[in-house]
């Protein structure tokens, strides 16, 4: 279906200001055609986030596609685009959900928008899902920062179009800056990790004749048989590792064709980056990154569960940190989670808010009472039934 027109005011004490027109992209091919756009709008909102542009959301919808229908709002002004909400329509289920074009990998979202005009947007944005993007009865935001100013106009503006809403955290992105030394660094980690990293290296030393470690991409782009063949290691590493019972590894058809247009164009952009561990001559472990602007971008982290005695994936985190120390990036963020082994090497993180806001549908209104009413009194009910019973002596 082709892009849907819609008219909206600004909001703007600028009296000079032209209306905002909004676009619905609903059409794959249309979204798809829409990079060069997207990336100069992203380019003046946020430089610095790679989750923002438009071939990190088209990779995406090659997993996403299966189980959803785009609803991508480009907000014009003047015929100049200053606003995204790349959003999508979950497909299933009696509950009709709206929510970011989020994969599990995705480690930051929000709307894509210049901040000098950020609340006419944001409010722009409200307007058309409350009276013309109807098709929807609960909207979940993830992957905001907290706190952040596009999170705190979003809650004003549902507020003022009448949406109950809540935000909840999601927990924290957990980040090691690289403007240290490694050795002043690693210094200030724990005994106890100093001496399990040196237990599993003797360990390691003792089953292997040989250890490597390469990184993959960075200074040299790769050719196609260099990319499958990349491919093909990761996802036979992927399917042999503890997370294949979840579904999420490289060899189920979402994840793989996310991964694969990842990777072509992480390659083709200069930003990919591969750990692997091998043992021998046996894959044991990877690290998949993504380097942009100076930030390190854990996606994936997997070993082999047969090789799980050797802590392989511990020691390719060690000794992969301790060369990114060296290099010339500043930040390396290891994903949301919280996963111990990042808790030991983290010094410091960004807090992440997930916004819930409900339509004014029947089924919307029943949402919003349960979860904004309902499971709260049950929760404390829950307490008062579990707290201990005083008795007299």
């Amino acid at each position: 279906m082709t892009a849907i027109v819609q008219i909206v005011q600004p909001t703007r004490s600028d009296k000079q200001s032209a209306p905002f027109s909004i676009e619905i992209w609903s059409d794959p091919d249309d979204f798809l055609h829409r990079a060069t756009d997207w990336n100069a709008l992203a380019d003046r909102a946020a430089p610095d986030n790679v989750f923002l542009r438009h071939e990190w959301f088209a990779a995406a919808w090659q997993w996403l596609r299966h189980d959803a229908e785009l609803r991508v709002l480009g907000i014009r002004e003047a015929g100049r685009l200053v606003g995204i909400a790349p959003l999508i329509r979950r497909l299933g289920g009696a509950r009709r959900l709206l929510c970011f074009m989020t994969v599990p990998d995705t480690q930051s979202c929000t709307l894509i928008v210049a901040a000098d005009v950020l609340q006419p947007v944001v409010s722009a944005v409200v307007e058309t899902l409350r009276t013309r993007l109807t098709d929807w009865d609960e909207l979940q935001l993830t992957h905001l920062d907290r706190p952040s100013a596009a999170l705190q106009a979003l809650q004003e503006a549902f507020a003022q179009h009448g949406l109950r809403h809540i935000v909840r955290p999601q927990g924290d992105n957990p980040c090691v800056s690289l403007d240290d030394s490694w050795n002043a660094y690693y210094a200030r980690r724990s005994r106890r990790l100093k001496k399990g990293n040196n237990l599993i290296a003797n360990s390691l030393g003792r089953r292997a004749h040989r250890i490597t470690l390469d990184q993959i991409g960075v200074a040299q782009r790769l050719d196609e048989a260099a990319i499958a063949g990349l491919l093909a290691t990761l996802v036979d590493l992927s399917a042999h590792s503890w997370k294949h019972t979840t579904g999420l590894t490289l060899d189920n058809a979402g994840p793989r064709a996310f991964f694969r247009a990842l990777t072509q164009t992480a390659n083709q952009q200069g930003w990919l980056s591969v750990w692997l561990l091998w043992v021998d001559e046996e894959a044991v472990a990877m690290e998949y990154q993504l380097r942009y602007h100076g930030q390190i971008h854990a996606l994936r982290a997997d070993y082999r569960a047969d090789h799980a005695e050797l802590s392989p994936g511990s020691y390719l985190n060690w000794k992969m940190l301790e060369q990114l120390f060296a290099s010339d990036d500043r930040k390396y963020w290891m994903g949301p989670g919280d996963n111990p082994y990042k808790q030991r090497w983290a010094e410091s993180g960004q807090q992440l808010a997930t916004l819930i806001a409900f339509n004014t549908t029947i089924r919307g209104r029943w949402l919003a009472v349960r979860e904004l009413a309902l499971r709260p009194l049950y929760q404390r009910l829950r307490t008062l039934l579990r707290a201990p019973v005083e008795t007299k002596a």
